[in-house]
C-alpha cells in the first residue's frame, strides 16, 4: 500500500509535468498499471477509474445547459466543493465571465489559433482564479459531453514561449486522454500486456524530463533577467492590470514620471488612482485592446508640481494562463518634450509661412533652399523658380561689389549682418528692402545655413525722400533751405581743405523787395521770388549751391575757385540777374536789385555758421555803401580782434581756474656744481592740449591789468613752495619774473612784506625778482624806487634778457640789480656767430665794471658751458643743465646733479 501511495503521488506530480508534453497517455497507462497489484490478474481499467485517477482538475460538462455531469477528486480539491456539490452545479456558477465575454473569449481564441480558453473561475472560498480550460467533446455511455481539463494560470507562467509549450502539451494530454478513453475497450488487452515495459519507459522519461525541466528553469531565469534589464532601459511607464482594472504591477526606470508612488497603485483600480478623465480614457483603451489585441495612440495630461506633463498610452491585452490571470499591459510614454518640440516646430512653420517679412534660407554655398510666401509676394518669384539659385538673381547693381564684400565679411566675423539695399523684382522694377542675415551653426560650430529676413521699405523710402525734400528744400522756390545749405557748406569746407581750392560764401539780400510786397501783394512777391531764384541759380556753376534761408535772403556757396578773385565774375552775374526786370503773369514787370556780402574760406578760418554771419555782415556794409554791389569781408581785422579777445578770455579762465602751474629750472655754478637757485616759470596745464609753454599764452596778457594778477599769483605760489621745500629740508633761492607794471602797482612792497611775515621761517634773501630790461627802462625812476624799497627788506633783483634793450650805462648804474642775465639768444649762437660772442664778452665786461654778478641763459651743450667758463662766466642756466621741472622733482635732481668733468678741468 505504501508503494501504491508513493506511486500515486509520483503519478500526480508527473501528470502536472506531463501537461507540458505529449506523454499524457503514458501517465494514464501508468496509472492503470500501478493501480493493479503485482500478483493480480490483469484486467481492463474502466473510464470512471481513469477519470478519477487524473491529477488535473477535470470536469464532464453537458454542452447545451452547462450542467456539470461529473467532477474528479482533483476538481473537488481545486474548487473547494465536494464532488456531489459540483455535480449539482452548472459551469455558469463557477465561471465569472458573462455569456458575452465567454463568446468574445472563444472568438479571440479562434483568431489567435488557441485551442484553450482563458476564464475566471470562482472557488468555494470566494476567491477568483484565472484558469486555462482545454475542452474536447467525448461520448460517454451514449452521451455527447465535454471533457474539460482545468489548469490554474499562476504568475510563474509568464514566459510566452513556455506558456505556448505548456498549452500545446496540455492539449496533447487532453487529446491523448480522450483517445485512450474512447479506445480503452479496444486496447485493454494490449495495454495490460505492455504495462511493465511502459512503466520502465515512463521512469526513464521522468528522469530525462526532470533534467529538461531544470534546464528550462535556468533558461527562464536568464530570460527573466534579460527582460528585467530591458525594462530598466526603457524610460516608459509599464503597468499591468487585471481584467477588472486593478493594478497588479508597476515598473518604471524614472520614478519622477509617476505622479504617485508605486505602492499607491498596487491593488487599486484605475478609478481609485487616476483622474476621472484619464481613467475613462484608459478603460476605453482596454476595451479596444480586448477586442483587437492592442490599442495605441491615446494621449492624456497629468498635473505635476513642476507643471503639466503629457503622456501617450498604449494597451495590449494579456491572455490568461494556467498560472496567471488574464489582464492588460499598459505602457505610458512621457511625450511632454515631444509635444513642446512639435508646438515649436508648428509655431516656426507658421511664422515662416505667415511672416510679413520675406524669408530666404540658403546653404553654406549661398544657394537658396527655401523661401516663404512673403518672399514671392515681394519679389514676384515663385519658390520653384529660385530654389537652387543664388540670391544674386535679385541684384539691382545699385550697390558696388565692395558692399557685398563687406556684408560677407561681417557674416564671417560676427555671424550676422543688418542693413538696407536695393534689389530687383522679377518684373524688373526696383524695390528697397531692410535685410537682416543670420548664420545658422551646426553642432561643431561650423556655418550650416544663412537665414535672411527682409521687408519691403520702398514706400517708406519714397516717403522718407518726400520728408527729406520738405526738410531740406524751400517750399516756395524749390531751392535748398538753411538745413541743407549748412550740410553742403560743411562738405564743401572739408573738400576745400583737402583740395586746397578756396570757396566763397555769398549772402544776398534783395533791395526794394518790401516795396513790391506792399504795392502788389504777397502773391506777386512770391512769384517774383520764384523767378529770381531760377534766374540766380542759372548764373551759378555746376557744384555751386544757392539756398533761400528766409524772406528775400539767399546764400550761395561757390566752390572750386582757383583763386579768391575767381568769384568776382560769378558775383557780377548774380548782381545783373537780380537787377534785370522780371515779367510776371498778366504782363506785370517788376525790378529790384541785390546787395551781396562775400567771405572766403579758408582765409576766413571759422566754422560754417560763422562764415554765413561774416557774409551777412559784409552784405550790410554793401547796403550801407549804396546797394546793388558786393562787399568782401575784412578777415584780417575781424580775426585779429576776435582771436585776441578769445585768447585773453581763455587765459584768464585758466588763471582763475587753477590750470596754471609753476615749473622750476635750476641755476648752477658750472665749475663747482653748486645749485645756486631756481627760476619759477609759468606753464599752462591745458585740459585738452596738455602742458603749454608761456609763449603760447603770456603774449595775450601784455599791457593788460590781468598781467599784474598773474604776477601776484606766481609770487604766492613761489612763497608757498619755498615753505614746503624748507619743511622737507631742501633749501634753495627762487627767482620770480615780475613786470614793471606790477612793481609800480601801489602796495607791491607792502604785499611782499606781508607774504614774508606769513612765512616766518623764510628768509627774504631766498627771493629774487627778475625784471625785463626793456620794461624797466620805460619808467626808470619809478622802477628804481621800488627796487630800492624791496632791497631794503632783503629781496634781490636780476635784470632779465640783458642786452636786448638799450643797455645804457646810466640806466645800469641807477638800477639796483645784483645779477645780470645774458639773454639766451646771444648764448645759443655765440659758438658760431662772432657778433653774439662779442655781445656776451661785452656784457661780461660791463658786469665786471659795475661789480655785478652775471649768469648766462640758454646753456644747451657742454661746449656752451666750456666757452662761458673760458670767458669767466661760471653761473649758467639752460637745457644743457636741466629743463624746467615740477617742484617735487627738483630735490631729487639736485641730489644727483654734478658738474660735467670738462667744466671742472
Amino acid at each position: 500500500m505504501a508503494m501504491e501511495r508513493a506511486t500515486m503521488h509520483t503519478m500526480r506530480t508527473c501528470l502536472f509535468t506531463a501537461a507540458n508534453g505529449r506523454a499524457l497517455w503514458a501517465v494514464v497507462w501508468f496509472m492503470a498499471c500501478t493501480l493493479l497489484p503485482a500478483h493480480a490478474q490483469v484486467r481492463k481499467p474502466g473510464f470512471d477509474e481513469v477519470f478519477s485517477a487524473l491529477g488535473a482538475p477535470t470536469l464532464l460538462i453537458e454542452p447545451g445547459s452547462g450542467q456539470i455531469v461529473d467532477a474528479n477528486p482533483a476538481a473537488a480539491t481545486f474548487y473547494g466543493h465536494g464532488q456531489d456539490t459540483l455535480r449539482a452545479m452548472r459551469i455558469q456558477a463557477i465561471n465569472t465571465l458573462t455569456d458575452q465575454q465567454v463568446a468574445q473569449e472563444r472568438q479571440l481564441a479562434a483568431s489567435q489559433g488557441r485551442n484553450f480558453f482563458i476564464f475566471r473561475h470562482r472557488l468555494a472560498d470566494g476567491s477568483v482564479r484565472t484558469v486555462h480550460v482545454n475542452s474536447r467533446p467525448i461520448e460517454v455511455e451514449g452521451r455527447r459531453l465535454l471533457l474539460s481539463v482545468i489548469a490554474d494560470a499562476t504568475p510563474n507562467a509568464s514566459d510566452e514561449e513556455t506558456m505556448a509549450h505548456y498549452h500545446r502539451r496540455l492539449e496533447e494530454m487532453v487529446d491523448t486522454q480522450t483517445r485512450q478513453i474512447e479506445q480503452s475497450r479496444v486496447t485493454q488487452a494490449w495495454v495490460l500486456g505492455a504495462a511493465l515495459l511502459l512503466q520502465a519507459g515512463l521512469i526513464a522519461y521522468l528522469w530525462v524530463s526532470r533534467r529538461h525541466s531544470r534546464q528550462l528553469q535556468r533558461q527562464l531565469l536568464s530570460t527573466r533577467n534579460h527582460l528585467q534589464a530591458t525594462l530598466n532601459a526603457v524610460p516608459d511607464l509599464l503597468f499591468e492590470v487585471d481584467a477588472s482594472g486593478v493594478f497588479v504591477s508597476v515598473h518604471t526606470a524614472q520614478q519622477d514620471n509617476l505622479f504617485r508612488t508605486p505602492g499607491e497603485f498596487l491593488g487599486r483600480t484605475l478609478e481609485e488612482v487616476l483622474p476621472p478623465a484619464v481613467a475613462a480614457m484608459a478603460r476605453q483603451a482596454m476595451d479596444g485592446a480586448a477586442l483587437h489585441g492592442t490599442s495605441a495612440g491615446h494621449e492624456y495630461t497629468l498635473s505635476f508640481p513642476g507643471g503639466e506633463r503629457h503622456f501617450e498610452l498604449s494597451v495590449a491585452a494579456k491572455p490568461g494562463t494556467a498560472d496567471e490571470r488574464a489582464g492588460f499591459v499598459l505602457i505610458a510614454r512621457d511625450v511632454t518634450q515631444r509635444k513642446a518640440d512639435q508646438a515649436r516646430l508648428q509655431l516656426a512653420a507658421s511664422v515662416f509661412t505667415h511672416a510679413r517679412e520675406g524669408i530666404v534660407i540658403t546653404d553654406v554655398q549661398g544657394r537658396i533652399v527655401d523661401v516663404n510666401d512673403t518672399f514671392t509676394r515681394i519679389t514676384g518669384y515663385a519658390a520653384d523658380e529660385v530654389l537652387g539659385q543664388l540670391p544674386s538673381l535679385l541684384k539691382s547693381d545699385r550697390q558696388p561689389p565692395e558692399f557685398y564684400q563687406s556684408m560677407w565679411q561681417a557674416l564671417a566675423d560676427k555671424g550676422h549682418w543688418y542693413g538696407e539695399l536695393w534689389n530687383r523684382r522679377k518684373d524688373g522694377s526696383l524695390y528697397a528692402e531692410m535685410l537682416t542675415i543670420g548664420t545658422v551653426y551646426g553642432d561643431q560650430g561650423q556655418p550650416q545655413n544663412y537665414v535672411g529676413l527682409f521687408s519691403d521699405i520702398t514706400t517708406q523710402k519714397e516717403h522718407q525722400q518726400e520728408l527729406e525734400h520738405i526738410a531740406h528744400f524751400d517750399a516756395l522756390t524749390g531751392l535748398p533751405n538753411r538745413v541743407l545749405l549748412s550740410d553742403r557748406l560743411r562738405q564743401a569746407m572739408a573738400h576745400c581743405l583737402r583740395s586746397g581750392q578756396p570757396l566763397a560764401v555769398v549772402f544776398l539780400d534783395l533791395d526794394g523787395f518790401k516795396a513790391v510786397n506792399d504795392r502788389h501783394g504777397h502773391e506777386m512777391g512770391d512769384l517774383l521770388l520764384i523767378g529770381l531764384a531760377q534766374r540766380l541759380n542759372a548764373t551759378l556753376r555746376d557744384g555751386d549751391t544757392l539756398a533761400r534761408i528766409g524772406g528775400d535772403e539767399f546764400v550761395a556757396v561757390l566752390v572750386g575757385l582757383e583763386a579768391a578773385t575767381d568769384s568776382a565774375l560769378v558775383l557780377q552775374r548774380m548782381l545783373q540777374a537780380a537787377a534785370d526786370p522780371v515779367t510776371l503773369e498778366g504782363g506785370l514787370t517788376l525790378q529790384v536789385s541785390a546787395s551781396l556780402g562775400v567771405t572766403l574760406f579758408p582765409q576766413d578760418a571759422v566754422d560754417a555758421e560763422q562764415l554765413m554771419r561774416h557774409a551777412d555782415q559784409a552784405m550790410y556794409q554793401a547796403k550801407q555803401a549804396g546797394k546793388n554791389r558786393y562787399h568782401l569781408f575784412d578777415i584780417a581785422n575781424d580775426a585779429a580782434i576776435k582771436t585776441r579777445t578769445e585768447r585773453l578770455e581763455r587765459v584768464v579762465r585758466a588763471l582763475r581756474g587753477r590750470e596754471l602751474v609753476l615749473h622750476y629750472q635750476p641755476k648752477v655754478n658750472m665749475r663747482t656744481g653748486e645749485l645756486v637757485g631756481a627760476e619759477a616759470l609759468v606753464r599752462w596745464q591745458h585740459p585738452q592740449e596738455g602742458l603749454l609753454p608761456p609763449s603760447r599764452f603770456l603774449p595775450a596778457l601784455e599791457g593788460l591789468p590781468v598781467s599784474a594778477e598773474l604776477d601776484e599769483w606766481v609770487l604766492d605760489e613761489a612763497f608757498a613752495q619755498l615753505t614746503r621745500w624748507q619743511a622737507q629740508g631742501f633749501d634753495v633761492p627762487v627767482s620770480v619774473n615780475v613786470t614793471a607794471a606790477s612793481l609800480q602797482n601801489a602796495g607791491f612792497v607792502q604785499r611782499l612784506q606781508t607774504r614774508l611775515a606769513q612765512c616766518p621761517g623764510l628768509s627774504a634773501g631766498h627771493i629774487e625778482l627778475e625784471v625785463l630790461e626793456t620794461c624797466a627802462l620805460e619808467d626808470l625812476v619809478g622802477t628804481a624806487d621800488v627796487m630800492h624799497a624791496c632791497r631794503g627788506i632783503g629781496v634781490t633783483f636780476a635784470l632779465d634778457d640783458f642786452g636786448t634793450g638799450y643797455s645804457s650805462l646810466t640806466y645800469l648804474r641807477r638800477l639796483p640789480a645784483d645779477l645780470l642775465k645774458i639773454d639766451q639768444s646771444f648764448v645759443r649762437d655765440m659758438l658760431d656767430d662772432p657778433d653774439d660772442l662779442a655781445i656776451v664778452q661785452g656784457i661780461m665786461g660791463l658786469a665786471l665794471a659795475f661789480r655785478r654778478t652775471v649768469i648766462a641763459e640758454g646753456v644747451e651743450t657742454l661746449a656752451h658751458g666750456q666757452r662761458l667758463l673760458e670767458l669767466g662766466c661760471e653761473l649758467g642756466q639752460g637745457y644743457g643743465i636741466a629743463r624746467p621741472m615740477p617742484p617735487d622733482a627738483l630735490p631729487a635732481w639736485a641730489a644727483q646733479w654734478a658738474a660735467a668733468p670738462v667744466w671742472q678741468a
